[in-house]
């Protein structure tokens, strides 16, 4: 079987993090922003130098393909995303574009069998730091939001997510990638990612696959107070909006350990908007972003429910309106179980166990739920590090899950068409939400 290049995933993983590095050490490549641009520029001078077709579609998705024997069949796709939280690690969306890329090389290289198209999509926008909503390239590619959603969402400036994405296609275009218009169909979604936690570092294991993906639920609350001078207003007179999502932040915690069985669900605030945010001025609105996940739909639900009225609880107390908006709604996902067995018997027969996993984060592949089959590779971090500049993936774990991310492609590649989807364009069956998946890919 074909090999990979370890050195050629490194060298591109170190390329990726030159754009948008920062002081740190880290890397700054938000959403839609010239940072995530320049990423996507190394990634397209790659494909370009290898004479693959690309283009971007009119979501600025881009999109690489190795024509297979039946082009008109659903082919395979390895996903990736290249914008990173503030301050990111160098592996996080990085890992499995390097691997597509070194992928493509070797399938080109030794001419390995392609009954299908061989694909490389890069997702636009995968985390949700920007706009508050996350993997909005592939959920725009399902149609699972559109553009009554993109135009709600704005960053810090007030730039909305709408105008951004249209900017952001107009760089690429003007990159010379060509306009893709017909939507390729897909049997499979694959990605390698960093696993951001420790299961494989308590197991001694270089990798696995995923088995089952969390669901989860946003909400934006937003609460209002009354400005007033810091100064001069005494403390008994005060309807100070910062002070309730303090202690709002602190109710989130207690409710959900009070809740909690065997570690689930979770929940946490990680975004805050404060106005006027003055050091003079008490805080006349505070907005705070409640993600909740589980792997248990309903329990995630009760959790919700009771959180959020304890929510209502407290502001009604401190008089203090609240508005409540449902942001983001991902139902669990369980992977696909042929696939995942047959890449762990992949890994058996190249010496090493490839455990299932659970996972609490949302990638760009589980957005393809009930669409494509789908599989996602997870590379050991040690001390569970993720989306900081600490993350790291020992090199050896990398050539291990890469590996088994192209034996799996090979295979599948490989594989004899009967009786498949075609592909051409087809409706996406939209969810009663109108959004079936929350998605920040990390």
């Amino acid at each position: 079987m074909a090999q990979i290049n370890l050195e050629n995933i490194l060298s591109l993983i170190e390329r990726f993090s030159s754009a948008g590095r920062t002081g740190s050490g880290g890397v700054r490549r938000l959403g839609l922003t010239t940072e995530e641009f320049d990423a996507q520029k190394i990634l397209i001078d790659e494909i370009r130098q290898m004479g693959i077709e690309i283009g971007c579609d009119q979501f600025a998705n881009i999109i690489a393909t190795i024509p297979g024997k039946t082009p008109e069949a659903a082919g395979i796709a390895i996903i990736c995303h290249l914008d990173t939280v503030v301050d990111g690690g160098h592996y996080d969306g990085a890992l499995s574009a390097a691997a597509g890329l070194e992928i493509l090389r070797i399938f080109l290289q030794d001419k390995l069998p392609l009954e299908r198209n061989l694909h490389l999509v890069c997702f636009a926008c995968g985390h949700s730091v920007r706009f508050g909503s996350g993997a909005l390239g592939s959920r725009l590619w399902r149609g699972h939001i559109g553009d009554q959603e993109l135009n709600r969402l704005h960053d810090a400036f007030g730039i909305s997510a709408a105008d951004a994405l249209n900017e952001h296609r107009e760089r690429l275009l003007a990159y010379g990638l060509k306009p893709i218009n017909k939507k390729p169909q897909f049997t499979h979604v694959l990605e390698v990612h960093p696993e951001q936690g420790t299961t494989l570092e308590s197991l001694d294991s270089p990798a696995g696959i995923v088995a089952q993906v969390a669901g989860v639920i946003r909400h934006k609350l937003t609460i209002h107070g009354h400005a007033l001078h810091a100064g001069t207003t005494p403390m008994l007179f005060r309807h100070d909006a910062l002070v309730g999502a303090a202690e709002i932040i602190i109710a989130v915690e207690q409710e959900v350990k009070s809740c909690s069985s065997a570690g689930w669900p979770v929940a946490t605030v990680g975004r805050i908007h404060n106005f006027p945010n003055a050091t003079n001025v008490i805080s006349d609105r505070t907005e705070l972003y409640l993600d909740i996940r589980d792997f248990v739909e309903g329990r995630r639900d009760m959790a919700s429910e009771r959180i959020l009225s304890r929510c209502r609880e407290i502001a009604g107390q401190r008089a203090l309106p609240l508005d409540i908006e449902l942001v983001a709604l991902g139902q669990p996902v369980v992977c696909t179980e042929n696939i995942a067995n047959k890449m762990q018997e992949m890994a058996l027969a190249r010496g090493w166990d490839a455990p299932s996993l659970v996972s609490g984060a949302w990638h760009d592949s589980v957005v393809f739920a009930g669409w494509s089959k789908k599989a996602i590779i997870y590379i050991r971090t040690p001390g569970g590090e993720g989306l900081s500049i600490k993350e790291f993936c020992p090199p050896e774990d990398i050539e291990k899950g890469c590996q088994l991310l192209l034996d799996a492609t090979e295979m599948l590649c490989g594989e004899i068409l009967s009786g498949e989807i075609s592909n051409k364009e087809t409706s996406c069956p939209e969810s009663s939400s109108g959004e079936s998946s929350s998605g920040e890919a990390g």
